[in-house]
């Protein structure tokens, strides 16, 4: 039998590790064809009345494919069961728990849940399932199940010939047939793409609730190519870079590897490590989550304070520019590597949004040092956009020929590595797609191709200040009064709260909601995640990188966090806009955080523009 996926998660329960390690010993030639999806998860049925904008996806401990016959669901209840006035408890050492529905009713579910989702896929096959009690001897008989439909006691024996008993029964009844080769075909796809799934918190700042996304064919044939060790996978905004980047990270641990994951943004940072917050504290010491920033300034901190002297570079960096201090911290740190021959390497280095901190001095060197087998024959997988998410170089007078000749293409070429490029945009909606990088002009062409799930962008513009404030404050009022959540509303401006230039500062919309500052979190576990439907988050642009929300409310667009503006002067001039500009890339980010709804205020004079631009990215749709 060939299991998908191939390992099972050290964190998984001792039961389902026990039927994983039986199925993956099934080698004999009846099973060739056999495929296993081990915890796959499916569409369930949801009564209308109970529907909200998020998917709700139930989950089979196992599911046997037999192509030439059908479907066996395997529910898996560890523990000792018993049934008290015909509710069903398990008990193990962490006490005696009730379950919701008896297991055979569960598997029953999961059995009709996947009949209905395949009928829609116009595709009929015969099902039936196995109640599988690891931890004790279950032997009751009950006009409800069959002795068939359970296996316990000594499951390593018996498993192998239950499955086999089921395997006959699927037979063509009920108006169900053996699959065709075509349908075959269709089913693994269905299946291959809801097990090949993520599970995407709607950002740390809707920690409670999550959706079930299906990886686009780009991203599962470099999911398939991960063993090659080395990669360099560029793409867009939206094209799942930073999903790929975890998935992998996952991957790496299931196999004992020691792993390095470094993002360049500390609310991003903080998200990543929230996806690895299920994993048990063995798999969570074999991965180091942080920003470059902190990593640098952490490891030279460290080197620094068992110094017998002081270091005369380490304390002239604290006082440099932001890149005058990067370069000299990543010197410092390679040197202080080479020295100490204790250095902890890693098996794996992961780096995403790479294109915010590839250009400092001794940036490749470093890298060399902390990995094991180095970046020649070392396992890394580095992830960016170097055209249109530059947000932390824009700032920093580089030129585009040093950008050019440190990137990452240039330096490792020499080192055998997979590049790929995504373009499938999975994060927003259509009408986000369209309009984001034409409306920001990073771009005269779309940079992704865009998905078909429907969205809103609404353009507003005043010539004033205060009517542009009042926008702000009637736009939140409409959203609290259609009883939009706090928590699914993000305002973003190149401006911190405290500018007097941003118009939420002077926007009070106490009456509607309060406002929880992203850039003033301190304690961040405690402090993002809200249940306080009235709470609503600002952040700057830059620092809401790599985050996303349902609705995003974008003010001050074109402008930079120092309020200039060469785009305003080139339209005020009437100047052609030849030229990209640090505040074009600011709000091409800022308008691609936004899954469902976007509102832009802008102010009078962009207004025959945005027509303009709007006209121009439909005009360039196929």
């Amino acid at each position: 039998m060939r299991l998908v996926p191939n390992y099972i998660s050290e964190g998984a329960p001792t039961g389902e590790k026990r039927v994983f390690n039986i199925l993956k010993s099934l080698n004999d030639k009846k099973y060739e064809k056999w495929v296993v999806y081990h915890s796959l998860n499916y569409p369930v049925h949801v009564q209308k009345k109970d529907k909200t904008s998020f998917q709700y996806f139930g989950e089979t401990d196992f599911l046997i494919f037999n192509p030439d016959k059908g479907l066996i669901n395997i529910e898996i209840k560890g523990g000792r069961i018993s049934v008290e006035d015909g509710t069903w408890y398990t008990e193990n050492r962490s006490g005696k728990s009730k379950l919701k529905k008896s297991p055979f009713v569960q598997a029953t579910d999961s059995m009709k849940n996947i009949e209905r989702y395949l009928n829609k896929q116009f595709l009929k096959i015969s099902q039936d399932f196995l109640v599988i009690f690891p931890d004790c001897d279950f032997d009751q008989d009950s006009i409800e199940w069959s002795k068939d439909s359970f296996c316990s006691g000594q499951v390593d024996q018996l498993l192998e010939k239950k499955i086999l008993t089921l395997e006959k029964k699927l037979t063509e009844t009920g108006g169900r047939f053996y699959p065709s080769l075509e349908d075959q075909k269709k089913l693994k796809n269905i299946f291959r793409s809801n097990f090949e799934s993520f599970q995407s918190y709607h950002t740390l700042l809707k920690q409670s609730l999550f959706e079930i996304n299906k990886f686009t064919d780009e991203q599962i044939n470099i999911l398939d190519q991960f063993e090659t060790n080395r990669m360099l996978i560029e793409g867009s905004q939206g094209t799942g870079k930073t999903v790929l980047a975890i998935e992998i990270a996952k991957k790496k641990i299931f196999e004992g590897k020691k792993v390095l994951f470094l993002n360049s943004n500390r609310l991003a940072s903080e998200n990543i490590i929230n996806k690895f917050k299920d994993f048990n504290q063995s798999n969570l010491n074999q991965i180091t989550i942080n920003t470059f920033s902190s990593f640098i300034f952490k490891r030279a901190h460290n080197y620094f304070s068992k110094s017998s002297h002081k270091d005369e570079k380490y304390i002239i960096a604290d006082q440099g520019d932001f890149h005058y201090k990067h370069n000299i911290l990543t010197g410092y740190v390679v040197d202080k590597s080479i020295e100490d021959v204790s250095l902890l390497q890693y098996d794996c280095i992961i780096l995403d949004e790479i294109q915010n901190y590839y250009f400092y001095e001794n940036f490749y060197d470093l890298l060399d040092c902390l990995l094991k087998d180095g970046l020649s024959k070392g396992s890394w997988y580095f992830f960016g956009d170097f055209d249109f998410q530059k947000l932390f170089t824009i700032n920093e007078n580089l030129s585009e020929e040093f950008l050019e000749q440190k990137h990452p293409k240039n330096n490792l070429k020499d080192y055998g590595y997979y590049n790929q490029r995504l373009t499938h945009n999975v994060r927003n909606a259509y009408e986000i797609c369209i309009q984001s990088p034409i409306i920001s002009n990073v771009t005269d062409k779309h940079p992704s191709i865009y998905r078909n799930t429907t969205g809103e962008v609404h353009h507003h513009f005043a010539e004033k200040k205060e009517n542009e404030i009042q926008i702000l404050k009637d736009l939140i009022e409409k959203l609290y009064k259609n009883g939009i959540d706090g928590n699914d509303i993000t305002v973003l401006s190149p401006f911190r709260l405290e500018n007097d230039k941003n118009l939420l500062k002077h926007c009070d919309i106490s009456k509607f909601y309060s406002v929880l500052n992203l850039n003033k979190v301190n304690n961040f576990g405690e402090e993002i995640v809200s249940e306080n439907k009235n709470s609503i988050y600002f952040s700057t642009i830059q620092y809401f990188q790599g985050m996303e929300n349902k609705i995003i409310i974008l003010t001050d667009p074109m402008l930079t966090s120092f309020g200039t503006s060469e785009t305003i002067e080139k339209i005020k001039n009437k100047e052609p806009l030849d030229q990209r500009y640090p505040e074009n890339f600011l709000t091409f980010n800022a308008m691609g955080r936004a899954n469902s709804i976007l509102y832009v205020i802008w102010n009078k004079i962009f207004e025959k523009y945005v027509s303009q631009k709007i006209a121009k990215s439909i005009s360039l749709i196929k």
